[in-house]
């Protein structure tokens, strides 16, 4: 199979011009296997998905809204897809569109 990479930047005048894009996130939680130790990482395709996810863990309404996910096993590797609107460089409340568990 063929992939090809495709980066889609976020013009200067969409940010300038007030107008609204989506943003996504990645957060990941899995075993550490130097260490055993549950390890978190977050990323965004640009800043406002970084913060956005860093929002989605700092606040306890905004993690796991709906209790869909069991994040309570300590145990479990996880990935959570994050989508946000970001209007004037401001991204909004981030919401699951996706996630994965093992």
């Amino acid at each position: 199979m063929r992939f090809k990479a495709a980066y889609h930047p976020v013009s200067e005048a969409t940010r300038a011009g007030g107008q609204s894009f989506p943003e996504y996130a990645l957060i990941s939680r899995f075993s550490n296997p130097d260490t055993g130790k549950m390890t978190v990482i977050i990323g965004g395709l640009h800043s406002y998905g970084s913060e956005a996810a860093g929002q989605f863990l700092g606040d306890p309404q905004l993690l796991n809204p709906a209790g869909s996910i069991p994040l309570d096993h300590p145990k479990r590797s996880l990935q959570i897809v994050l989508e946000t609107n970001v209007t004037e460089s401001v991204p909004g409340r981030p919401k699951i569109v996706a996630y994965s568990e093992k």
